[in-house]
């Protein structure tokens, strides 16, 4: 008796495929290859052709001359900006927060004066005393540098006038 031989070997073993099979493979995948690149190049060539319509399409700019006229118009538009861009703001609402400490304060007219930083204020107050409390407060604000009063003159404008006024001018300078 002989023995058979048991084979323990159980993976798949297969056939290589045979070459024409193979080649049909490789040459489907060649064949696809070329035509994305083709096709990728077709659509490349559509899109070029489209800016070309648009940029035709789009009016183009006139060309500036530098006129004098034109040049004048640019530096104030530049002096504009540059005014705009200026910290009106923070020097406004510091004012309006001293202000807000001293209802009694009537603020008539701000003009500020950005070269020197220097703001001129002209108000009314009832009292001297409402005054000087007022130009104090605006000393001890941390965005105004020195402050001082520079005229004051009392409006009595009828003998039955209960409470007299006075108008006063002061001048302060404001840190940026």
């Amino acid at each position: 008796m002989t023995m058979k031989t048991i084979d323990l070997d159980y993976a798949f073993t297969s056939k290589p495929s045979a070459f024409w099979l193979r080649f049909i493979l490789f040459a489907l995948g060649l064949s696809m290859l070329l035509a994305i690149v083709a096709w990728q190049r077709h659509l490349k060539a559509q899109l070029s052709a489209q800016q070309a319509i648009v940029e035709a399409n789009v009016p183009r700019r006139a060309s500036v001359n530098n006129s004098p006229q034109l040049q004048n118009a640019l530096k104030f538009a530049a002096q504009t900006q540059q005014d705009l861009n200026f910290p009106w703001l923070q020097m406004l609402s510091a004012l309006e927060s001293v202000k807000a400490q001293h209802p009694h304060i009537q603020l008539l007219t701000i003009n500020p004066n950005k070269v020197k930083f220097e703001v001129l204020l002209t108000g009314e107050a009832q009292t001297f005393e409402q005054m000087t409390a007022f130009l104090t407060a605006l000393k001890a604000n941390a965005s105004f540098g020195d402050a001082m009063l520079l005229n004051q003159h009392l409006i009595v404008e009828s003998e039955k006038q209960a409470v007299p006024t006075y108008i006063f001018s002061m001048q302060l300078n404001w840190r940026i």
